[in-house]
């Protein structure tokens, strides 16, 4: 599989042209032209990818949005223009909203530009990553992997980042758990909610089983990508993510044991009745015991107010239920569906009225 890559830093700090030597080392570098892509209207990110690197590059601090392009990058690159002086502040936020997403990956300092340096390169850029350090420790922020300067047409600065990049990799895949995508989804959740603890026994079932690392690496895309579309405050967008998020894992998963297939419809489970029981009045307009299976709730959760329904936090009065959900799966049985959904509305209506 490709390497995750992310790239960071100021527009016209070398980002696009780093990203186009990575992928395209063989296409020679005009920079001539770069004064008519500089003039054009920039993207918040753009993608690029090759045999070798798939690399989100981020125009802008990305906020809200970062959780979809920073969580699944294994290494991160921080463009500085080496002829230019440096915002360190700016750099320590950004690197700081990163950090919010993704804890872990290794980020590298690239100075960019540095046959236009008009200083010792090598020390400025050793200047620069030093003094981002110690601001990253004193906010107890992760800091640095390491550091590199370069210049677009130098073979040499290409080889030497391509090999830096692919070490790291390697150390990347050989320190983290097979899951890590699972887990940094589930721990964007309260541990007390209900799709926090189902994600929680999908990971376990999943790390008992043969699969690869691009198995575990799509099925930690998909999860992430539910969580941040169930953040959308259209209700419609929330039923299609859970929609898409099912079919895709299925069909990344094939024909894998039962009780895996059961474990994702546990977390399509949890995510239905997170929603169900915060829907104001509980307004539900479906008959209980008539339907088979976790969408056909949908239709009765939209009838609830959807401005007033809070994602993914249940309280802990429904505490007592996370076992049966977990063995209902997605209730095919109407009569343990009913009993369900009743015994959810009864606890939520108990312990949830008075912060509705």
């Amino acid at each position: 599989m490709p390497i995750q890559l992310v790239v960071l830093g100021d527009r016209k700090s070398g980002k696009t042209t780093l990203t186009r030597r990575l992928t395209h080392p063989e296409t020679p570098i005009n920079l001539s032209s770069q004064s008519n892509v500089d003039s054009q209207p920039t993207p918040s990110v753009e993608y690029a990818f090759s045999d070798q690197w798939s690399i989100w590059t981020a125009n802008k601090p990305l906020k809200r949005k970062g959780s979809v392009y920073y969580t699944t990058a294994e290494i991160t690159l921080y463009c500085v223009d080496l002829s230019l002086p440096y915002n360190a502040q700016k750099i320590e936020e950004e690197i700081s909203e990163f950090r919010i997403h993704n804890p872990d990956a290794p980020i590298v300092l690239v100075g960019t530009k540095k046959d236009q340096c008009e200083e010792d390169e090598k020390q400025l850029i050793f200047s620069i990553y030093s003094d981002l350090q110690s601001r990253l420790q004193d906010v107890d922020i992760k800091g640095l992997a390491g550091h590199t300067s370069f210049a677009a047409q130098d073979n040499e600065d290409l080889a030497e980042l391509t090999n830096q990049l692919v070490s790291l990799a390697i150390q990347v895949k050989q320190e983290r758990p097979r899951a890590h995508l699972l887990l940094k989804a589930r721990n964007k959740l309260p541990p007390e909610s209900l799709l926090y603890q189902a994600i929680d026994r999908f990971i376990l079932i999943t790390e008992e089983l043969d699969l690869s690392e691009e198995q575990f690496t799509q099925l930690g895309q998909e999860t992430n990508a539910l969580i941040y579309d169930l953040q959308n405050k259209d209700f419609t967008a929330k039923g299609l993510a859970i929609e898409t998020f099912n079919k895709n894992c299925h069909l990344i998963l094939n024909d894998q044991p039962s009780k895996v297939t059961n474990a994702i419809e546990g977390i399509v489970a949890a995510v239905l009745v997170t929603l169900f029981v915060f829907a104001i009045g509980f307004a539900v307009g479906c008959a209980l015991g008539s339907w088979s299976g976790p969408f056909a709730l949908l239709t009765g959760i939209s009838t609830g107010t959807a401005a007033a329904v809070t994602l993914l936090t249940v309280s802990g009065g429904c505490g007592a239920l996370i076992g049966g959900l977990t063995a209902f799966g997605i209730f095919k049985e109407p009569s343990v569906g009913s009993r369900a959904i009743d015994e959810l509305t009864t606890a939520a209506t108990n312990s949830l009225a008075a912060d509705i």
